[in-house]
């Protein structure tokens, strides 16, 4: 995109109150108009989001007046404070975040702005919507956050149901439709996986399943899905390994310490 496609963007993010990243816009590129701005503290430029908990955070830039503070902040929490320099150009460096989307405020004297932040974990997806126990029409969307350039699979109550690409920015969204009952929805991708359970008409019960088992360290992390809140017996070649009640997502996870070698897990309900 040409230099004059960023300023009709930004252009028009600010008409609408609110300049939105990620936003890559050359401060020599930056119309009159734009650089002053009734004095709100622009953020025309912002890195790539965080990746879930590393050592490093997320790089601002912008405009404010010459000298002028500049605040940023999630909600209540001060992120970081920073002052504008002679020729009005701002930095701040951000402290990691979690997953998901967060809207940071930019805040100089009295002016205002927000930025939209989007954070993902490269080592499982984050499902954004639908809100997990919500009631369930025909057909569901769904959206999250994942690795960008990766590929996610989608499963309906252990099942196989589709298949999509996470875009260049971390998101991914697709649809499905659902079936009368409960519905445990699973994004699951290289690394790991992310369930939101949501009802159609009313609740049943589902059979447990079992999604991945992933070794830490001397421990077998055993996971699956079940209905929301369910107890899941876990057993291996037979023998009892534990049990373990399903969040509200239906998403549960078993520590077992025992015979590895060999190992053969099959799950049911308690």
């Amino acid at each position: 995109m040409s230099s004059y496609g960023w300023i009709d963007t930004a252009k028009a993010l600010i008409a609408a109150g609110m300049l939105v990243g990620i936003v890559s816009l050359p401060a020599q590129d930056l119309p009159e108009e734009l650089k002053t701005a009734d004095g709100k503290p622009l953020v025309f430029d912002a890195t790539e989001p965080t990746r879930g908990l590393p050592t490093t955070g997320v790089s601002l830039n912008g405009i404010a007046p010459a000298d002028a503070k500049v605040v940023i902040r999630l909600g209540d929490q001060t992120l970081a404070v920073t002052h504008a320099t002679a020729d009005r150009r701002w930095m701040a460096h951000l402290p990691p975040q979690p997953p998901g989307e967060h809207t940071l405020s930019v805040q100089s004297g009295d002016f205002k702005t927000s930025l939209e932040l989007m954070v993902y974990d490269p080592n499982r997806p984050t499902i954004l919507n639908p809100a997990p126990l919500g009631k369930f029409g025909k057909e569901v969307t769904l959206n999250g956050l994942a690795e960008p350039g990766t590929s996610l699979r989608l499963l309906l109550n252990g099942r196989d149901v589709a298949r999509t690409e996470v875009n260049e920015m971390g998101a991914w969204s697709f649809s499905t439709k659902t079936i009368v009952g409960t519905n445990v929805l699973t994004a699951r991708g290289l690394g790991g996986h992310a369930s939101v359970s949501g009802f159609r008409d009313k609740r049943t019960a589902i059979r447990p399943v079992l999604i991945k088992v992933q070794p830490m360290g001397g421990t077998l992390l055993v996971r699956g899905i079940a209905s929301p809140f369910a107890r899941v017996t876990v057993r291996n070649k037979g023998r009892l390994a534990g049990t373990v009640q399903a969040n509200a997502n239906g998403q549960w996870t078993l520590s077992y310490r025992g015979q590895m070698l060999g190992a053969q897990f099959e799950v049911m309900p308690r």
